[in-house]
């Protein structure tokens, strides 16, 4: 976590278009079992409570 925490800056934005793209998919509907869906969601909220601005940023970014 503390080599996570320490790069954030340089691995959410790598990271944050497969991740973010796999949250909005239905467990249902997808491939994985749920319980990758749970980890996704936890990775997600992780790093939003680690550096909300940047995952703000990345979530803009994305989006445009």
């Amino acid at each position: 976590m503390n080599l996570i925490s320490d790069n954030a800056a340089r691995v959410l934005p790598i990271m944050f278009p497969v991740i973010y793209r796999n949250s909005k998919i239905s467990p249902w509907m997808s491939p994985w079992n749920k319980t990758i869906h749970v980890v996704i969601y936890s990775v997600l909220k992780l790093f939003m409570e680690m550096n909300h601005k940047l995952f703000e940023d990345c979530t803009q970014q994305y989006k445009t």
